[in-house]
């Protein structure tokens, strides 16, 4: 770490905790960590490369998780030994006692790890502190932040975007998510998904954070707004279960013609997966499907709210490996228009 770095931490401690000061840290830990990525010497110097998941610091939300896990996926595109370690035994405040989030956050974890062989490890923080910060050979993406811990999926997606475009690996695509690699199920039972041949439409309706969700009217709207995009494609509503059944009453009382997901998945990942099997998807405010697209091959057309410090990488892109076919507009946080879909298929060159 060097010197400069220590001393913004030390400028910290004396100020206390002022945003602008956690901005400004943040800052230059990101630029070490970008680079030691751009000069292999340095990282050539390391037998391998953790990224850290510490439950006492991140929210049991899978959006937030797929952010740090593909950075561990571009990681390990480098050719690099990478570890992804989910840190256990303290959980942050909004973790449910009740539900299995850490079930389900480890079965995404195993999903999105497996391809690019990367290790994960659960372990407590004496372990970790052990095994990993205490090995001089052992490199720890945002090291600092990892120690203090501090959470690393608010700043994972500018740490990913600054190293796709200072490495000019912005087409490189193979670190990004596919349909195949995220369910095992073929969809035998239902010919639309199997085809490829539809238009995926992500939707949220929860107590929780409400105003993500999507309206009844907004539903029969922007339904019959994608009715004349799709060009007679069908259109498959992506959600959890809970969401899917209420929007199917409201297809019912609208006699509007959709498929549900819910009907042919039994998890997150075989949602994701659909989300991002079919000819375009779109979507606006939702939930964590959106952040599967975003770091997939799949066309898009989406629109929601950045959480700071998130925020648009340039020219109107929400990310460096952005293209053409994927459209992302920036929802401010009490922005309720519609912002219909604008996809033409006659440019979409197909799914992934």
């Amino acid at each position: 770490m060097s010197r400069f770095v220590v001393m913004t931490a030390s400028i910290k401690r004396f100020l206390g905790n002022i945003s602008i000061i956690d901005r400004f840290v943040m800052r230059c830990h990101r630029q070490a960590d970008i680079s030691h990525f751009l000069k292999k010497s340095k990282r050539n110097q390391f037998s391998r490369h953790v990224v850290v998941w510490d439950q006492s610091a991140s929210p049991p939300t899978l959006g937030d998780l797929i952010e740090v896990l593909m950075l561990a996926r571009w990681i390990a595109n480098q050719g690099l030994e990478t570890w992804f370690v989910i840190l256990i035994g303290e959980n942050r405040s909004d973790w449910s006692k009740k539900n299995n989030e850490q079930a389900l956050q480890l079965e995404l974890i195993n999903r999105l790890t497996k391809q690019k062989n990367i290790k994960v490890q659960e372990m407590t923080w004496d372990t970790f502190s052990l095994q990993f910060l205490c090995d001089i050979k052992t490199y720890v993406v945002y090291r600092k932040r990892v120690e203090n811990r501090k959470d690393l999926y608010t700043d994972s997606l500018k740490l990913l975007n600054n190293l796709v475009e200072k490495s000019g690996e912005h087409l490189s695509r193979s670190w990004l998510l596919t349909s195949s690699e995220l369910s095992s199920s073929d969809f035998k039972n239902s010919k639309v998904l199997k085809s490829r041949n539809y238009v995926a439409w992500g939707v949220r309706h929860r107590e929780v954070a409400p105003e993500r969700n999507t309206g009844e009217n907004e539903f029969r709207l922007l339904y019959l707004s994608l009715v004349n995009r799709a060009s007679g494609l069908p259109i498959v509503v992506v959600s959890d279960r809970e969401s899917c059944e209420f929007f199917r009453k409201v297809a019912q009382k609208f006699s509007l013609n959709c498929l549900f997901s819910c009907d042919f998945s039994e998890s997150f990942l075989d949602d994701a997966s659909i989300a991002i099997g079919g000819k375009v998807f779109f979507q606006i405010r939702g939930g964590g499907l959106g952040e599967v697209a975003l770091y997939s091959n799949q066309a898009f057309d989406m629109s929601y709210v950045l959480i700071g410090p998130r925020e648009m990488f340039k020219n109107s892109k929400v990310t460096a490996w952005q293209t053409s076919e994927q459209v992302f507009f920036e929802l401010k946080t009490d922005d309720m228009s519609m912002h219909l879909p604008k996809f033409d298929l006659r440019k979409v060159r197909g799914s992934c």
